[in-house]
């Protein structure tokens, strides 16, 4: 094996371990966690079960993020926007209380051209509004436009300043108050133009951020 040959498969070797084998590591150790929470564990010490919770599903998430972007062969099918999101939702949802942050999520009826890579995109954005926006709402909704369904994520938190709008999508930009990396923002539109769709930040109605997925309808 020439060491052309022998990088590519140690690349593929390493994606395969991290993708697989840590993620479903990631997995376990999130089952025992969520069963360990229903225990009776006094409030001081729960602060350290929940962080540890949190990082377990943002790790998970991260995971998830990079196997999507690394299938460059995907087949395009209609998919049900909601068999996508409910159970992101679900499994921010006591992240979200933590945080005092609502999350309105309503089933959408709507079925798009898609993948199930696009689930990564939406749990980059519901993690993006719960850990940054210092908001009390998240509401998530959609809408048909023309041949496309579009897909909000709308929150009251802090929004996006204007001198920042033009770079969101970009490698790295984040906003000036938060912790976070400047990855979801990025790989959420990455993931997005891979079925065909597109990624807006438009005003909203509760003088937050308001991120507009457009995708193909299949109906």
């Amino acid at each position: 094996m020439d060491m052309k040959n022998k990088q590519k498969f140690d690349e593929e070797f390493l994606n395969s371990l991290i993708r697989h084998n840590v993620a479903n590591k990631l997995q376990i150790i999130e089952g025992y966690l969520g069963l360990i929470k229903r225990e009776e564990i006094p409030e001081d010490k729960r602060k350290f079960l929940d962080g540890a919770h949190e990082s377990a599903i943002s790790a998970s998430n991260l995971i998830r993020t990079a196997r999507s972007l690394l299938s460059k062969d995907i087949e395009l099918h209609p998919i049900k926007i909601d068999e996508l999101i409910k159970p992101i939702v679900n499994e921010y949802q006591s992240i979200a209380e933590r945080r005092n942050m609502e999350i309105e999520y309503n089933e959408l009826y709507a079925t798009v051209v898609g993948h199930e890579i696009l689930g990564s995109a939406f749990s980059n954005l519901i993690e993006n509004s719960i850990k940054h926006s210092n908001g009390s709402i998240l509401k998530i909704y959609g809408n048909e436009k023309e041949k496309h369904y579009v897909v909000s994520f709308e929150d009251d938190g802090i929004g996006i300043p204007e001198s920042e709008r033009e770079k969101i999508f970009e490698r790295g930009i984040k906003g000036k108050n938060s912790h976070g990396t400047g990855f979801g923002t990025y790989a959420a539109n990455l993931i997005v133009k891979k079925v065909g769709g597109r990624i807006e930040l438009n005003e909203g109605e509760l003088n937050g951020a308001k991120f507009d997925v457009y995708l193909i309808r299949a109906n």
